[in-house]
């Protein structure tokens, strides 16, 4: 029987044990009480080796849980720091998309004015050939009708 068992057949000795005429005191068979107490003497060590075992048994899972628990906590403490990372990667990456970015607007500004300098500078010079070949024609002209009259 187990611990529980014997308990209640105990209990059950004492509640229906005749009582004493006049007092609150229950007659009870020595033997039957004896028997109950050397079963309670043997159960206990079983009981006693059970709950060491389930004492051993709820540490050995604490431990894989309290395990469990730090490799989860390390696991996103490395997530946590590689998102860290990614993200300063990512603003790094911006911070230097940005800065190649003005500098291509600038290389164009400059690449603009330098050009329209350069077409301002060739048209200048196509103009002043242009007005120097008029005055060759017009002289060419003015010799031609010269030469006619």
């Amino acid at each position: 029987m187990n611990m529980d068992e014997l308990l209640d057949g105990l209990e059950r000795l004492v509640v229906e044990s005749p009582r004493l005429p006049l007092s609150s005191r229950r007659l009870i068979s020595e033997q039957d009480l004896l028997a109950y107490v050397d079963g309670i003497r043997e159960a206990l060590p079983a009981e006693l080796v059970e709950a060491g075992r389930l004492l051993r048994e709820r540490d050995r899972l604490l431990a894989v849980a309290r395990q469990d628990a730090e490799r989860c906590l390390a696991e996103a403490k490395s997530r946590a720091l590689q998102l860290t990372s990614d993200a300063e990667i990512s603003r790094q990456a911006e911070e230097r998309a940005a800065g190649m970015l003005d500098q291509a607007r600038r290389t164009a500004r400059e690449i603009r004015a330098g050009a329209k300098s350069y077409a301002d500078e060739v048209l200048s010079k196509l103009a002043e050939q242009l007005e120097q070949a008029l005055v060759v024609v017009s002289r060419g002209r003015d010799a031609l009708k010269d030469v006619a009259s």
